[in-house]
């Protein structure tokens, strides 16, 4: 057998492979046995039919067909061995010559694992002093007013809109007479007056009632953005006072103790958001001195992982999400692609990081092993970046 290998972009390789006749025979007459089994000719049990009786029956191209799928997985995997390839995508595989007197010729082509060249990472270095984290009783007590929210009790108004409704919007932003996606949606709910919405927003929207249009502009980040709003709906909302039997709903024995579990809980949201950040600045820094050519079927995996997270978490209302936003799925898979490429390559710094740093000493038998060897790695990072 003979392979030719080029080396593509991304990662990918191409192997041009041609096997001789003679090595393929034995595959047709695997297939006229096999098909021999499957067929009935008169005259003959099954397995016992000549074997230019039996091609009759099936045809040429299926005789053909069974031989090839017999053969060709072979040779592919023999030639991966004998150039040390290790595959990490399904290949493309193209025929180019096959008959039963004919060398086998086909080229595959696939996805393998990049070389990743780190860089001097021991070395890395970042500015990062550990903040001082606390919990205010104003950040409580917000916390505790999304809870009565949630239990609240909700009816249709025909008044203006005032703080503390909750309404439905459809609006669109507009930079420079061109749609802005990220400033528009088809149906956003929010509590008027929370202020989760861009500065300024939620003020333009107080006095108005339900189908009311309005249109006005904000800079939002250094452009100016026209909305246009329409008022889907106005709600007047009856929340529940905050007593023993409201906080019994989130398995609590008092106000006192719940709003103990909502500060730890939010010291911890604190805690997590500095070590995401600080893992960010790493990440920035150790994807500029890395060199690498990811494949796209990783990318690819990437996008559907995260598709997939957004169709699990939405579940039967993943369509109403897609409308809402305004998006398709092919609009989502690019959107996601900077982010799945960053993914991916970070995944890949530190696999080469933590086999640099003798972390792996045999393959993850489970996903929480793998978890483990993921945060020793990155607690490696973060003593060499801030020490």
């Amino acid at each position: 057998m003979k392979v030719k290998l080029q080396k593509l972009p991304k990662s990918r390789v191409k192997l041009e492979i041609e096997v001789p006749a003679k090595d393929v025979e034995k595959y047709f007459e695997d297939a006229y046995k096999k098909l021999a089994d499957q067929v009935e000719i008169q005259g003959f049990r099954k397995g016992k039919a000549p074997k230019m009786m039996v091609i009759d029956k099936v045809g040429q191209a299926r005789y053909n067909s069974e031989a090839l799928d017999m053969a060709m997985p072979q040779f592919y995997v023999q030639a991966l061995h004998e150039n040390k390839i290790i595959p990490i995508s399904q290949p493309a595989i193209s025929v180019e010559q096959f008959g039963e007197t004919k060398d086998l010729k086909f080229i595959a082509q696939v996805d393998v694992l990049p070389k990743v060249d780190l860089g001097d990472y021991r070395k890395l270095k970042i500015k990062y002093q550990k903040p001082k984290i606390e919990v205010k009783p104003e950040e409580v007590e917000k916390v505790l007013k999304r809870l009565q929210y949630q239990a609240a009790k909700y009816t249709d108004s025909s008044e203006l809109a005032k703080k503390g409704n909750k309404i439905e919007i459809e609006f669109e932003g507009k930079i420079k007479n061109v749609k802005s996606d990220k400033h528009s949606s088809k149906a956003f709910p929010l509590i008027l007056g929370e202020g989760i919405m861009m500065a300024g927003f939620e003020e333009k929207l107080e006095g108005m009632k339900k189908d009311d249009e309005k249109e006005f502009k904000l800079k939002v980040k250094g452009d100016e953005v026209n909305f246009k709003v329409k008022m889907l709906d106005v709600k007047k909302v009856d929340l529940p006072v905050v007593d023993d039997q409201f906080v019994s709903r989130f398995g609590r024995k008092s106000v006192l103790d719940l709003k103990s579990a909502i500060g730890k809980g939010i010291m911890q949201e604190k805690e997590m958001k500095d070590r995401q950040e600080l893992e960010k600045k790493i990440f920035d820094e150790l994807l500029k001195k890395a060199k690498m050519e990811i494949p796209e079927s990783l990318v690819n995996q990437e996008i559907a992982r995260k598709i997939q997270q957004i169709q699990k978490q939405a579940g039967p209302g993943f369509n109403q999400f897609l409308e809402k936003s305004g998006k398709t799925i092919a609009d989502l898979q690019k959107d996601m692609r900077p982010s799945a490429e960053r993914s991916v390559q970070i995944g890949l710094i530190l696999g080469e990081v933590s086999k640099d740093l003798g972390l792996v000493k045999q393959k993850p038998k489970t996903q929480e092993e793998q978890k483990q060897i993921v945060k020793k790695t990155i607690d490696k990072l973060i003593e060499f970046a801030t020490e």
